[in-house]
């Protein structure tokens, strides 16, 4: 598993590189000048007096959740989209537990509960209110959120009297 792990980290940093042509002359100074330049370019962002300045951990917090589970949400509904993405994460979650004990073999559930950690987390971290900002948090979210409409129904045509056997 770790060997699998290094090849696809390999993998992932030579196709990352090979699809940004500017890193080409030398990937670890470019990636790190282009991590600078966008730094100030958020910091000349968060200069402008548009409103879209995000301040303190829990600002930042509560107008994500807004955005992610209310603005932009596949159930734009305050308690039910927070619910369902709940319990969506919680079976990726669950699922992926299984996988690493090794009593199931569904690696998607593994990637899914990864990928969307690994590109939403980052979003609490950003200092500015942008809709483009939002685009894949809202994506992982909404998988998630998916997921646990999908259970809710099963749960609910096993509780419906009169079902037929499928």
């Amino acid at each position: 598993m770790i060997l699998a792990s290094a090849l696809i980290a390999a993998v992932s940093c030579m196709t990352f590189v090979g699809a940004n042509p500017s890193l080409w002359p030398d990937p670890i100074r470019e990636t790190v000048r282009s991590v600078r330049a966008r730094a100030e370019v958020t910091k000349a962002q968060m200069q402008l007096t548009d409103g879209r300045r995000l301040s303190g951990v829990s600002g930042r917090a509560g107008i994500v959740f807004t955005r992610v589970f209310s603005d932009y949400a596949l159930v734009p509904l305050r308690v039910a989209g927070p619910v369902l993405f709940i319990a969506g994460a919680g079976l990726a979650l669950a699922g992926s537990l299984r996988w690493f004990r090794r009593a199931s073999q569904n690696h998607a559930l593994v990637s899914l509960l990864t990928v969307g950690v690994l590109v939403a987390a980052p979003m609490l971290s950003t200092p500015l209110d942008r809709p483009r900002l939002y685009m894949l948090p809202v994506f992982f979210a909404g998988l998630a959120t998916a997921a646990g409409l999908a259970w809710l129904a099963g749960r609910i045509r096993t509780w419906m009297p009169g079902r037929t056997a499928r």
